[in-house]
């Protein structure tokens, strides 16, 4: 049965929503190269409940399983370990400790 998964992270800072957004585009291509990856849907909150410096992502997946072992590749490629290194080293640079104050990862059930 199809999921979904949304990821909600609140950022330090105008700072850190930039370092995180450009980083995207990291992922992405990493994503694409190790494969098993769906499409991200981000989001900024403009008019809700939630503060609009949250950063959201959203994807669907086949299973829950299919999200687990994607996730495994990624995070044991030195891709990813790149891109983490390089995310650390840009908010240093930035002057921010940590660029994410709460996160937020929820798996639904996709209904239609």
């Amino acid at each position: 049965m199809a999921i979904m998964e949304r990821w909600t992270q609140k950022m330090t800072s105008e700072k850190a929503w930039s370092i995180q957004i450009e980083s995207e585009k990291k992922w992405e291509a990493v994503e694409k190269e190790i494969g098993g990856f769906p499409a991200k849907r981000l989001y900024r909150p403009l008019a809700a409940r939630d503060d609009s410096s949250n950063f959201i992502f959203e994807r669907e997946w086949g299973s829950l399983a299919e999200a687990e072992a994607a996730y495994e590749r990624l995070f044991k490629s030195p891709q990813a370990q790149s891109i983490m290194e390089e995310i650390k080293a840009q908010a240093r640079e930035a002057g921010i400790e940590n660029l994410v104050e709460s996160r937020n990862i929820e798996y639904f059930y996709v209904i239609d």
